[in-house]
Formats: C-alpha cells, sequence, structure tokens
C-alpha cells in the first residue's frame, strides 16, 4: 500500500514537471525561441545562438541560489506547489 501510494505520488509529480517543462521553456518562450534560431546568421552566430539558447534556459528554469530572484522564487514555487498538490491528492499532508 505505501509504495503504491509513493509511486502515485511520484506519478503526479513527473506529469506536473513535464508540463511545467513544457510551459516555461516552449509555450512561454515562443518568441525568445524564434530569435535564438532566426537572428542570428553568418560567422559567429553559433556562438550568439548558444548564448540565446543558454538564456532561455536560465531563465526558464533558474538555478535557485542564495540571492533574491523573483523568477527563480516563482519557479520553486510552481515546483513545490506540484509537489504539494501530488501529496494531497495521494491523502497525504504537505508541511
Amino acid at each position: 500500500m505505501r509504495r503504491q501510494v509513493i509511486n502515485e505520488i511520484l506519478d503526479e509529480v513527473a506529469n506536473g514537471l513535464g508540463e511545467l517543462g513544457k510551459t516555461r521553456l516552449v509555450r512561454d518562450r515562443t518568441e525568445e525561441w524564434a530569435k535564438a534560431y532566426y537572428a542570428h546568421n553568418g560567422p559567429g552566430s553559433t556562438r550568439d545562438r548558444a548564448r540565446g539558447i543558454d538564456s532561455i534556459y536560465d531563465n526558464a528554469a533558474p538555478t535557485p541560489t542564495d540571492k533574491a530572484d523573483e523568477n527563480a522564487s516563482k519557479f520553486v514555487a510552481a515546483i513545490t506547489g506540484i509537489v504539494k498538490t501530488a501529496v494531497e491528492k495521494a491523502g497525504g499532508k504537505f508541511q
């Protein structure tokens, strides 16, 4: 029973993180992806394109640090919300 509940939570979290990734990396950043791929051409364009792509990832999935960063805080809050929802959906308590 316990293993089944844990698996349900893990499945729910995996699905939620997948949706979060699609939203933050693709849906919310369509213009940034287009700019990263189509605005750079010619000599040195590979590096410029790579910097654009790195920026997309840095903004969509920021690494939390000890410095105040609103974007990172929103990202962590979204992940926490996914875990909380999964635990509560399985009948658990999230503290």
